[in-house]
């Protein structure tokens, strides 16, 4: 009979075999009733001791170190799945479908710069021209639904009021008059957008069309100066006033103006503080104005 090593593994069972290799990872050997037969290999984790055929022995994983992990997954504590729980709720939002509030302030820039170029070019180079920013502002509800609660990507739809102004102002080139037009306009707005938002904190995006029926126009003129009230009255005459605010007639408002518009910013859970630029695609007034556009603060709220 050919002799034999015995291989102790730590659950106490005993393998005939002869050791072919003990390396560092695995101990190779062939089974002692198969001497001729394929080569097995097992972790040297799982075997304590190597009894030799000589007599022999040698300890392979003392009983202090750790038993090599089981092939079969553990199952979590606990406090794991509690963990993970929360890790899954934090990941999603309470709802898809949020209302809210919006508040804009911002800067606009409305100008009539080029209309009183063109009319009073007949009268010769006699005048500068400057366009100054006016306050605009917004208020509006909104709902919005996110495709997923873990998902960013949504589409929104508000309604609301916006109150936009102009200031243009004539210099004479004598320095001795000045002509200052003003104008303003209040309309109500529905608004359709599409954006990317985080489900916590984060940097936000969103893009739309504003609908806006402008209510009332009006405009205010101010001038002085022996040239601008010459040239003033060949053009308008006594019949507008001056100083005070005038009613547009519906001759020259137009009611309907569509505002593409872009908000970006950072999302504070259920707040959102950004920037926003929109702009027209017509002057709201008919006759004259380019295409009126704004820069500004934007905040939300949901809830």
């Amino acid at each position: 009979m050919s002799a034999q090593d015995i291989l102790v593994k730590r659950s106490g069972e005993e393998i005939r075999a002869k050791v072919v290799e003990v390396g560092d990872r695995t101990i190779r050997y062939r089974k002692y009733d198969n001497l001729s037969g394929p080569i097995y290999s097992i972790s040297r984790g799982e075997i304590f001791i190597i009894r030799y055929e000589s007599g022999g022995k040698e300890v392979i994983t003392p009983f202090e170190d750790p038993a090599p992990a089981s092939s079969a997954p553990a199952l979590p504590t606990r406090e794991e799945v509690a963990q993970s729980a929360a890790a899954v709720k934090r990941a999603e939002r309470e709802k898809t479908t949020w209302f809210g509030v919006k508040g804009e302030v911002g800067l606009s820039f409305w100008s009539f710069k080029s209309y009183f170029e063109e009319g009073l070019s007949g009268y010769g180079d006699v005048a500068s021209y400057t366009g100054k920013p006016r306050m605009t502002f917004a208020l509006s509800a909104f709902v919005e639904h996110f495709f997923k609660k873990s998902g960013e990507g949504h589409v929104g739809a508000g309604l609301g009021y916006m109150h936009d102004a102009s200031l243009t102002s004539i210099s004479a080139s004598d320095a001795e008059g000045s002509f200052d037009f003003r104008m303003k306009y209040d309309a109500l707005f529905a608004a359709l957008y599409y954006g990317w938002r985080p489900v916590r904190n984060g940097f936000y995006v969103q893009g739309g069309l504003r609908f806006a029926y402008v209510m009332s126009l009006q405009g205010k003129i101010d001038l002085s100066g022996a040239f601008f009230e010459s040239v003033w009255e060949q053009v308008a005459g006594n019949g507008i006033g001056r100083g005070s605010w005038e009613k547009a007639g519906d001759d020259v408002i137009r009611s309907f103006t569509v505002y593409p518009y872009l908000d970006l910013g950072y999302s504070f859970r259920s707040v959102d503080l950004g920037l926003q630029y929109q702009f027209a695609v017509a002057s709201p007034n008919k006759n004259a104005g380019n295409k009126p556009s704004s820069l500004g603060i934007v905040v939300k709220y949901r809830f």
